[in-house]
């Protein structure tokens, strides 16, 4: 294993996707260090979208985050999902102090034409 320039702050983003959420551990340059995924945990269905199953993912990046001797996070959001405050709460409850949390999800300003509904 490269022998790695360890810093003191990381950047956590969190992807919410309709059916997983992903999560992804990068040094502030954008090299990856570790990541996961909702689904990663053998937890299939609607139960992926559960909190108990967040809170799976949640511990092993801060198990890695622990490893990694990280002091502070830099936390992205991407995506829209009805768990994205409970998961702010529960990164704040971590060990590492927060630095900054940033909402990049983009919204479309107006346009592809949306299909047509269907009529029974």
């Amino acid at each position: 294993m490269t022998n790695l320039n360890y810093s003191k702050s990381l950047l956590l983003k969190v992807h919410f996707q309709p059916t997983n959420i992903l999560f992804t551990l990068t040094f502030l340059k954008g090299n990856i260090v570790f990541w996961t995924s909702v689904g990663m945990w053998k937890i299939r269905g609607t139960k992926k979208l559960t909190l108990a199953a967040i809170e799976i993912a949640l511990k092993a990046i801060f198990k890695k985050v622990d490893q990694l001797n990280c002091k502070f996070l830099h936390i992205e959001l991407y995506g829209f999902n009805k768990n994205k405050k409970t998961i702010t709460k529960s990164l704040k409850n971590g060990s590492t102090k927060i630095k900054s949390i940033s909402d990049k999800t983009s919204n479309p300003h107006n346009g592809c034409r949306k299909k047509k509904t269907r009529r029974i």
